[in-house]
């Protein structure tokens, strides 16, 4: 009875070690980058001047978030197309190349299966990663009574001695169960 006890003591106190948090680092980490930016655009008191389209119908205007809780809101899509999660990994594969067009570097991001929300990732830089100028994804959303699919690019610049988000669009359609497809498009352009 007493060699019981001892054994169940020790198997309690062996299940309390603390075990690390799992982190992934495998795939580019969108929220680490836009958390970043939303920090930057805050303090520099940025705005945004809009368009949008939406059915043939358009319209424009500027915002200028005063919190980094109004920029949350405005980047909530990016929180959508963040790859760098555990249950992603062995999701893409990742290709590295020269883009043809331009005198960046891509790193591309290939969903290996039909079902993902993020089809593709494409980061297109000068000599790392961390020297950004155009990030470029699709999201797809779909459940029973709707489908929506996003084509997000966004630009950015090096005005500040790093990368810093200066324009972005946003393209896609949506479809809700018995309802006819609505096409919208969203321009912006980050002002300093």
């Amino acid at each position: 009875m007493k060699n019981t006890f001892i054994l169940i003591i020790l198997i309690s106190l062996a299940s309390c070690q603390m075990k690390p948090d799992k982190t992934v680092s495998v795939y580019f980490d969108t929220d680490s980058l836009m958390k970043q930016q939303k920090q930057l655009l805050y303090e520099k008191q940025a705005s945004i001047s809009k368009w949008a389209k939406v059915q043939g119908k358009s319209s424009e205007g500027n915002v200028a978030p005063d919190s980094l809780d109004a920029w949350d809101r405005e980047f909530q899509i990016l929180e959508k197309i963040n790859i760098n999660k555990p249950a992603l990994q062995g999701s893409y594969e990742v290709k590295v190349y020269d883009d043809p067009n331009s005198n960046l570097k891509v790193k591309e991001y290939s969903g290996v299966s039909d079902d993902l929300e993020v089809p593709y990732l494409k980061l297109y830089y000068l000599n790392t990663p961390n020297d950004l100028r155009i990030l470029e994804a699709e999201y797809i959303e779909n459940n029973p009574v709707y489908h929506s699919t996003s084509n997000l690019k966004f630009i950015f610049d090096d005005f500040t001695g790093s990368s810093l988000l200066h324009k972005y669009t946003i393209k896609g359609t949506q479809k809700m169960i018995f309802k006819d497809s609505v096409n919208f498009e969203v321009k912006a352009e980050i002002k300093l």
